[in-house]
């Protein structure tokens, strides 16, 4: 039988709202061509806020799955920059990862 796209739509709103990662994702990134997110900041941002609320925050690797389940167009790159205040600055460490495309909601 066929799932009505009614049906369908109501349980994808459930399952976003069920997963606290897409709900932090959804809630606090945005798209921004050009824009640079560190890794590990954005990490540490969502574990803060799941732990804040009484949960467990997935691992980093599931984070990022999720994060390109969200946001499709955002691409995760070793080395990379990220602005602060206008101007250019290499991440701290070689081993430092940003998503590239993505900021944080303002």
């Amino acid at each position: 039988f066929l799932e009505p796209r009614a049906s369908r739509a109501m349980k994808d709103e459930y399952k976003e709202e069920a997963n606290p990662a897409v709900t932090f994702i959804a809630d606090n990134c945005e798209i921004k061509p050009g824009g640079n997110l560190c890794s590990d900041q954005l990490y540490s941002l969502y574990s803060k806020s799941v732990k804040s609320q009484g949960g467990n925050p997935l691992g980093k690797n599931m984070l990022t799955r999720e994060i390109k389940r969200v946001f499709p167009s955002a691409t995760l790159s070793k080395n990379a920059i990220t602005k602060k205040n206008n101007s250019r600055i290499s991440m701290r460490s070689t081993r430092s990862r940003a998503w590239l495309n993505l900021r944080l909601k303002k």
